[in-house]
């Protein structure tokens, strides 16, 4: 199976993905924008609160294209299932008052994540924005 992640971001709640294409082989293989196959721990299974998903995201199973309407969101409750998260815009993603207000990520300095986006929108680490070559650095 091979599964294509790019710049995930923090835990299994208040997640981002910005993932260029997710795309598996294989009858069996699960597909998803925000986890392949959500956990189990101590009979826990991960929900997937606030996790969003850039609207621009293929899915592809088997180089098929997986309609959006297959997509799984909202809270999950099975374990080894595929899970896409909520759907977001570009511009949704790219405004840091989402992160702030809506997940509770702490913007700044003193701070892990910056108060700004990169050239492409995406968040990124205080240290990072520190370095002053953020918008080349992970491209």
């Amino acid at each position: 199976m091979q599964t294509l992640f790019k710049n995930l971001l923090t835990s299994p709640l208040k997640t981002g993905a910005f993932n260029s294409l997710v795309s598996v082989a294989g009858a069996t293989a699960n597909a998803g924008r925000i986890s392949s196959a959500m956990g189990q721990v101590s009979g826990v299974i991960a929900q997937g609160e606030n996790c969003w998903a850039l609207e621009t995201v293929p899915v592809k199973k088997n180089n098929v294209l997986v309609p959006s309407s297959a997509y799984v969101t909202g809270e999950v409750t099975t374990k080894e299932i595929a899970y896409d998260g909520e759907t977001k815009t570009a511009l949704f993603l790219k405004d840091m008052n989402n992160y702030s207000s809506i997940l509770g990520w702490k913007l700044g300095p003193n701070n892990s994540w910056a108060s700004t986006t990169n050239a492409n929108g995406k968040p990124i680490l205080q240290w990072l924005f520190l370095r002053g070559d953020y918008d080349t650095f992970y491209q």
